[in-house]
């Protein structure tokens, strides 16, 4: 089965579209799907919301995310995009737990190229990450408002191993100091003996041959050593979908 890359996916992130809001303006809900366009869902009771940051990472798994939401009786909000840091989405998170979502989840790679990291690396990188965290976790617990920090796999590229690692010690240290907060590391479900390309298939997850699984194993990361596997023709990637589901992990609905 040819497994090419595709283009990069899109920014995806449920509450800007505005035949959405405008719809909430009218007093219904809707969501904009990617391929049945505007679904209505007036006349329902108003589902929980999820709101998720992050980097490439979630743009590659927005799709498994928004789907594994749905299926857990959750709507998708927040916002992703390629090359960001926690400081470009620190104030959004802010605003959604004053909307009182049912879980803040952050999950980043450790990117450092966008304005608001001042060019920071090592240990001042990680100061930033952290002292954002803490003012996410803090205000998450002031409205009671569940935050979950996602420590990213391992990683082969050089500086995202260095970042993966400092993000999980940071984010960690948060969860165990701070109240409200629950840490998921996202290793033993994408790189359980450390950086790998190939992974034991998950039937469980839908790792079936007709989605990759070839000889036992099916393929989770991009040769780049960031990134998650590219689609196939049948459009799954397994990596990206275990990362919709390391992201989830620590949600729980009310």
């Amino acid at each position: 089965m040819s497994r090419t890359r595709r283009g990069p996916a899109p920014w995806r992130a449920a509450r800007p579209g505005r035949a959405a809001l405008a719809a909430r303006a009218l007093g219904c809900l809707a969501l904009v799907a990617p391929v049945a366009g505007l679904l209505g869902a007036c006349g329902r009771g108003a589902r929980d919301e999820v709101a998720v940051y992050g980097d490439s990472l979630t743009v590659e798994a927005a799709t498994y995310l928004e789907d594994l939401a749905g299926r857990r009786g959750l709507d998708l909000t927040g916002k992703w995009y390629f090359g960001t840091a926690l400081c470009d989405w620190v104030e959004d998170a802010l605003g959604e737990i004053g909307r009182d979502p049912v879980a803040v989840v952050l999950a980043f790679a450790g990117n450092q190229v966008t304005d608001c990291v001042g060019g920071r690396s090592g240990a001042a990188l990680g100061d930033l990450y952290e002292a954002d965290a803490r003012r996410v976790a803090a205000a998450g617990h002031a409205e009671g408002v569940p935050v979950v920090l996602v420590g990213p796999p391992d990683m082969a590229d050089p500086l995202y191993r260095e970042n993966a690692a400092m993000l999980r010690e940071r984010f960690e240290r948060v969860a165990a100091e701070l109240p409200g907060v629950t840490y998921v590391d996202a290793r033993p479900l994408l790189s359980p003996g450390g950086y790998a390309e190939r992974l034991p298939c998950r039937e469980d997850l839908g790792e079936t041959p007709e989605r990759g699984c070839a000889g036992g194993t099916i393929a989770v990361r991009h040769p780049d050593g960031v990134h998650w596997d590219a689609p196939g023709d049948d459009g799954f990637s397994a990596g990206a979908n275990r990362w919709a589901h390391v992201l989830l992990d620590g949600v729980r609905t009310r």
